[in-house]
């Protein structure tokens, strides 16, 4: 029972084992492993070896690649795509097929399309924070892909103030750190906190030393105050709706990523448009940055959080609720266009889940009012004019409809989108981050991450603002709680906060001239009950980093008319 179990957990959730957890098994249950994993490699098409390796990060098992069958090619109607960009191809097998890491590409030249696992497989369930949230998560799966080895101690940070400089070792705490006490009502307060630096915060990258302070707004979380960021070496404006709108004026900045940067994109475009997502989720009756479990569904999230935005938004949106499974694979999509015309400011977020293809349809009323495939609709009509022309609240018959049927008008890899899809959208600043989803825990792909940045540096356009560059976005840290009783997460149980490897991406953006936008850093010490599960946090958390944001971007000299 407990190879089958260990087995399961491998193959299904893609759990890395360590060698020292496979040689507690006794004879009897190493026998058994090894039947299965016979039993699987013939399933799979990959030898035992492969198995075996993939269990202890020796390296991936490597599944060959197969042809559509007929009757998965009825599921997914071919998608109509722009010029150079691939068509995934089909899935086939069980739901517990593990991901498969995308074919490298060459730095000149994209890669074809990702080829999809027919399952990502559903993610370790959560057990802290509130009971229902984990209830919730633990039968239906979260946007999180699976977590990484339980024995590493160790992990990446950016260099401090260095732009884009190699990736520093730092000891992770093995409890949760603890705020320093606040002063104020408001996270706007302006209040001399201990510790905080003084003089305004330029040339900023978010790796810069920093912590968290406390404030009282009359109300707690899991029985703790709200917290605010700040910086050691400088003083961290705390930008008002207006100074933001001024910074953004006239710019397009784009998201692509997972749910991670899902959460933030919300954080943002809501300020933008009226306020900061409540930290309790009373004010909307609503929580913009929390999973749709526990909130009604996906239909429901996405229909909610559309019309929080008071129609200044496209909402290209499509997920059936449950776990990752192979339908679901073949129809969501999320990609997200606000506009705020009195400023002339686009934000946009693309969805990326890693070897999964980005995808989408064009969003005008014109191009969606064509059949699929006609002349005169493309990545144009995703740019910031033809956006705002077609600005609305996402309705019941268009999400049961159009965005229902798992067609789409563009697909691919995300090299091959940032390199055919975003130079016709106008961005001058993109933010490229791959979260969670990250086959084997670490993106060192050098290959891969070289084609992306050469196509990304080539899909922006100049801005006198200081645009026409892009970044690599640092995934924010992890949570994991060790238990020493009880189905809760407990103040006394041992807590481990993890990055995500990312040394590669960090050390090639400074030679290929790409930025760094860190939200690792300041997420390191943050204590335990700030998170809503293990990856996604409370919103105060993202309207922080969203602040943060606005300081590396408008307060630099050619951040004309910030404040």
């Amino acid at each position: 029972r407990k190879g089958g179990k260990l087995l399961a957990d491998i193959v299904k959730h893609q759990h890395v084992v360590s060698p020292s957890a496979l040689a507690k098994l006794d004879a009897e249950e190493k026998k058994l492993v090894g039947n299965m994993l016979d039993q699987k490699s013939k399933q799979m098409g990959v030898s035992k070896e492969s198995l075996e390796n993939a269990m202890q990060r020796k390296a991936p098992p490597t599944v060959p690649s197969k042809q559509p069958s007929t009757d998965a090619a009825k599921a997914t109607p071919a998608p109509v795509i722009p010029a150079s960009v691939g068509k995934p191809e089909e899935r086939e097998g069980g739901d517990d097929e593990e991901k498969q890491k995308p074919p490298p590409a060459s730095a000149d030249k994209a890669t074809p399309a990702a080829v999809i696992p027919a399952s990502v497989g559903k993610p370790e369930e959560i057990e802290e924070g509130e009971e229902k949230e984990a209830k919730q998560t633990k039968k239906a799966g979260a946007d999180a892909a699976p977590d990484q080895k339980k024995d590493e101690t160790k992990q990446h940070a950016a260099a401090q103030g260095d732009a884009a400089g190699p990736a520093r070792e730092v000891e992770l705490p093995t409890t949760s750190p603890k705020a320093v006490p606040g002063k104020g009502n408001s996270p706007d307060d302006d209040v001399e906190i201990e510790g905080e630096g003084q003089g305004e915060c330029v040339g900023i990258t978010g790796s810069e030393e920093g912590f968290w302070s406390e404030y009282d707004p009359g109300y707690k979380l899991k029985g703790a105050k709200p917290l605010r960021y700040h910086l050691k070496g400088c003083k961290l404006h705390r930008y008002t709706q207006e100074e933001a709108r001024q910074c953004l004026k006239d710019r397009h900045f784009l998201f692509i990523g997972d749910s991670l940067t899902r959460y933030q994109y919300m954080s943002l475009v809501m300020f933008l448009e009226d306020h900061w997502p409540d930290d309790t989720g009373e004010k909307e009756g609503f929580n913009p940055c929390r999973e749709a479990w526990g909130q009604g569904g996906w239909k429901v999230f996405y229909q909610t959080s559309s019309k929080l935005l008071k129609g200044k938004e496209i909402c290209d949106c499509f997920r059936l609720d449950g776990p990752m499974s192979r339908n679901t694979q073949n129809t969501l999509v999320e990609n997200r266009y606000f506009h705020l015309a009195a400023h002339n400011l686009s934000v946009t977020y693309l969805q990326l889940f890693g070897v999964l293809p980005m995808r989408g349809h064009w969003p005008t009323e014109e191009c969606r009012n064509k059949k699929r495939g006609e002349d005169g609709c493309g990545p144009d009509s995703m740019s910031k004019s033809e956006v705002a022309k077609n600005l609305h609240v996402l309705q019941e018959e268009e999400y049961n409809t159009y965005l229902k049927d798992g067609q789409f008008d563009w697909t691919g890899n995300h090299m091959q989108a940032i390199a055919d899809v975003v130079p016709a959208m106008g961005v001058d600043t993109l933010f490229i981050n791959l979260g969670l989803w990250v086959p084997t825990g670490e993106y060192d792909n050098k290959e891969e991450i070289r084609a992306t940045y050469k196509a990304a540096r080539s899909a922006v356009v100049a801005h006198e603002k200081g645009g026409g560059m892009a970044f690599w976005k640092r995934t924010t840290t992890m949570l994991k709680c060790y238990k020493t009783g009880g189905k809760r997460c407990n103040p006394g149980d041992k807590r481990e906060v993890r990055f995500y490897k990312d040394k590669e991406p960090v050390a090639l953006a400074k030679d290929m001239g790409i930025g760094i936008y860190d939200t690792a850093e300041p997420t390191r010490t943050l204590p335990w009950w700030v998170w809503n599960d293990e990856v996604h946090f409370r919103p105060f958390v993202y309207r922080e980093l969203n602040n943060l944001l606005f300081n590396q971007f408008c307060n630099s000299p050619s951040a004309k008319g910030a404040r």
